[in-house]
């Protein structure tokens, strides 16, 4: 309810007049900016989960990983490429990257397989690359408010270095770092942190990233 306050003046003197407005003429109250909220499907450089790797490595600056494994029982491939030199290659612009990939005994087909997952750390390469409304770096105050209700976390550690990894909708995952989005991954992975894939993404943070 608002209260106007009138002023009447004459040889009188002057004199106070309260006008009550109703309700329904009350002022809105300011505006709230609504932050962005993540709905996918996602893309990345022109890629998204389900497209076939081989598109992808053929062409810069997916042509040459540094590193390929069977995982998971031969269940996927990984994929990689580090920030820091790894076998005399470097991603652009301090960034590892990883995929994993369906996997095939047929060698002839082996690269022509779905990407089901895929990551990335540190770095700026997919900042401006992605319709994912999130950076590397983000505040996780600010993640939080853009992803919703988190379901659930767990730690990931490899000698003295750890990371914590938030899960939410969408099989969308981040990994956090002192307070910040240090990278996401992308795609169904295991509930447990001990399993191979974690554990190969781990290494990657911490063999061919910066984490200082």
């Amino acid at each position: 309810m608002i209260f106007s306050v009138i002023l009447f003046s004459g040889c009188r003197g002057t004199r106070e007049t309260v006008v009550t407005e109703p309700p329904g003429k009350a002022a809105p109250p300011p505006s709230v900016t609504t932050p962005a909220r993540a709905t996918g499907p996602f893309r990345w450089d022109g890629f998204a989960l389900g497209d076939t790797f081989d598109t992808v490595m053929s062409r810069a600056p997916y042509d040459n990983p540094c590193d390929d494994d069977a995982v998971d029982g031969r269940a996927r491939r990984f994929m990689v490429y580090g920030a820091l030199p790894c076998r005399d290659r470097v991603f652009p612009e301090d960034t590892t990257v990883f995929f994993f990939i369906e996997h095939t005994e047929d060698r002839a087909q082996s690269l022509a397989t779905k990407i089901v997952a895929f990551g990335y750390l540190h770095g700026s390469y997919f900042n401006t690359r992605t319709t994912f409304p999130l950076a590397t770096g983000e505040e996780i105050g600010r993640v939080r408010s853009v992803l919703g209700a988190m379901r659930g976390s767990f730690t990931l550690e490899r000698k003295d270095r750890s990371l914590l990894v938030e899960r939410y909708d969408g099989d969308l995952h981040v990994l956090i770092k002192d307070g910040h989005a240090f990278g996401y991954v992308f795609g169904p992975m295991p509930d447990d942190p001990l399993n191979e894939q974690w554990r190969g993404i781990m290494q990657m943070a911490v063999r061919y990233t910066p984490m200082d």
